[in-house]
């Protein structure tokens, strides 16, 4: 159902029943080591290419859901390489359908989001959902490859090697998405590749203010605010645009997954990123720690929708957030 302008509720909720998570050697030294399912020993994982080690997480992760839960049809993600290309390579031996999109890190949310639409239909059914980021292949595309040694300043951010898939179903046990709230591209005038926390803050906030607009909500209403990867700088300027527009929230209320997958020690400067980013956290201490109790919490990811071509033309970074409720 329609809420106001840009919110939904789902009258069937749609059910986490299942999920596997994934990621690489300097995710294995974070905070989430416990609650990884598994681990890659490198970046190549026996691969030529980083490429086609971004392929082979995509493509283990999906199979073992599979294995798991053959009836499922369709796969709602996206990557960040041109035209998602990992993804598609990776599910060619699968008769899964995907559903892509191309929304950067802010995939994980829309996908959600959709495959929470399609379980509306009334019917008992099952479908995928999840992104995946892998370090060198991103940085290559939009920044520099790694071997170059470029230093970089400390408002930027490492993008995650690793992700999460799960399923969704209309009953079972697990975490429920109730809500959804999508988001619209803001273009907030920043234009510093280096510092997307900067640049995504305010579409998070702007998709923040419009849900609590539509479902004539607050903060307190929920026990957690759960960002994709603004990282440290982005955090700290939601919570002060969210101050100064007057509504009272702690900053234990903000849990950025970014922030939470490294440790403070580790060289990742302002903290992950990726389209992996939030579905690992998720999907990992989200599924096996926060949601082992009673909460009701705001799950929100941001994406930057520039490429390294449009940055060259046009100076500009757009930005969006897909938000999702979910409540355990």
């Amino acid at each position: 159902m329609n809420i106001g302008t840009r919110s939904f509720q789902f009258h069937t909720p749609a059910v986490i029943i299942d999920q596997h998570t994934i990621a690489g050697p300097l995710e294995k030294q974070g905070n989430l080591t416990a609650e990884i399912d598994q681990f890659i020993p490198d970046l190549y994982d026996d691969e030529k290419t980083y490429e086609l080690c971004y392929t082979k997480l995509i493509r283990q992760t999906v199979n073992i859901l599979m294995s798991r839960h053959p009836l499922t049809t369709y796969l709602f993600t996206g990557d960040l390489i041109n035209q998602s290309t990992p993804t598609h390579y990776g599910l060619m031996e699968t008769l899964l359908v995907p559903v892509t999109f191309d929304h950067a890190c802010a995939t994980f949310g829309l996908s959600l989001q959709s495959a929470a639409f399609m379980l509306q239909q009334g019917q008992k059914q099952t479908v995928m959902v999840g992104t995946m980021s892998h370090f060198a292949a991103v940085e290559k595309q939009f920044r520099f490859p790694n071997e170059y040694g470029q230093q970089k300043p400390p408002s930027s951010q490492t993008t995650v090697t690793g992700g999460g898939f799960c399923i969704l179903a209309t009953e079972g046990e697990g975490p429920k998405i109730t809500y959804a709230t999508l988001g619209r591209v803001i273009n907030a005038g920043f234009k510093d590749p280096y510092n997307m926390g900067e640049a995504m803050a305010p579409a998070c906030f702007d998709t923040l203010l419009c849900h609590f607009q539509d479902c004539q909500v607050t903060p307190a209403d929920y026990d957690y605010i759960i960002t994709g990867d603004l990282g440290a700088v982005g955090q700290a300027i939601l919570f002060d645009l969210l101050v100064h527009e007057g509504y009272q929230v702690n900053r234990e209320q903000l849990i950025d997954a970014g922030c939470e997958i490294f440790k403070d020690h580790q060289p990742v400067m302002s903290g992950g990123s990726g389209a992996g980013c939030l579905s690992l956290f998720l999907l990992s201490h989200g599924i096996k720690h926060l949601f082992k109790q009673s909460l009701k919490v705001l799950v929100i990811a941001t994406g930057a929708l520039h490429s390294p071509v449009a940055l060259l033309q046009t100076p500009i970074i757009p930005t969006i957030a897909h938000l999702v409720v979910i409540e355990s």
